[in-house]
């Protein structure tokens, strides 16, 4: 997640979620790319919330990243990220923080007036139990986008105020994540990348496994330490699942060597 912050019409900030406290700077990365346009037509201040992303096509294309989420994920981390790479960051809003009008189509109908992504085209009136279902089914099939679930919330701002707030999270909100293909594999090696900040994330190679017409031969091992927890080395069986039928991810050991 991004926080985008513009003062009157100039773009001043941008900044990753990090950990909800305090996250990267993103300002540098945001002016190079072309994800949104650093003027707007907009005097007063505004703060949107939102995503990076990077889309499927352009990932292909690179050919050096696990996932489309892991290349967003490495130029966002990265001190000097290559112009090619930062060139494909696209932005996707879904939220004016403190917008001025009553509710979140609104608001993001509005955003699109200043040039953002239109999200409210994506963005829908649920009146029962059948329609959460109903739009749930219908992005976890869209191919076009790379989600990994869809977002239940309030649409009336002065109803989000009344609910409020937990230590973490809204409580006028509600992540529905999709439960994407699953299959077995072994791992064959495990290598480790290093990003130009210097994280290291280690890379876990498996035998060829297909999932939804896709060949995933390596995943992300997301940290050393995750890794260790899990028990997971060479030779293991891992049960792999394709999250948001994009991003290939380790979710559990299923047996030793």
């Amino acid at each position: 997640a991004v926080e985008l912050v513009y003062e009157k019409g100039m773009l001043v900030a941008a900044s990753s979620r990090g950990d909800g406290k305090q996250g990267r700077d993103l300002l540098a990365l945001m002016l190079r790319s072309n994800a949104v346009d650093s003027i707007i037509a907009y005097p007063n201040t505004l703060v949107i919330h939102g995503e990076l992303y990077v889309e499927e096509e352009d990932w292909l294309r690179r050919g050096k990243y696990v996932s489309s989420r892991h290349m967003t994920a490495g130029i966002a981390s990265q001190l000097s990220p290559e112009q090619q790479d930062v060139m494909s960051l696209r932005f996707m809003p879904w939220r004016w923080i403190d917008s001025p009008y009553n509710d979140e189509l609104t608001s993001l109908a509005q955003l699109a007036m200043l040039g953002f992504a239109d999200m409210s085209k994506m963005s829908h009136v649920i009146d029962s139990y059948q329609d959460i279902d109903y739009w749930h089914t219908h992005y976890q099939n869209t191919e076009a986008l790379l989600l990994d679930g869809i977002v239940i919330k309030l649409a009336k701002t002065l109803l989000q105020r009344e609910y409020g707030h937990t230590q973490h999270a809204p409580r006028w909100a509600l992540a529905l994540k999709f439960t994407g293909p699953k299959g077995l594999s072994n791992v064959v090696d495990i290598t480790y990348q290093m990003g130009k900040s210097g994280r290291v994330t280690p890379i876990v190679h498996v035998q060829p496994l297909a999932l939804s017409g896709r060949q995933v031969t390596r995943v992300s091992g997301r940290s050393q330490p995750w890794l260790l927890q899990s028990k997971i080395e060479v030779g293991s069986q891992v049960e792999i699942e394709l999250v948001g039928n994009a991003t290939p991810q380790l979710t559990r050991l299923v047996s030793r060597r």
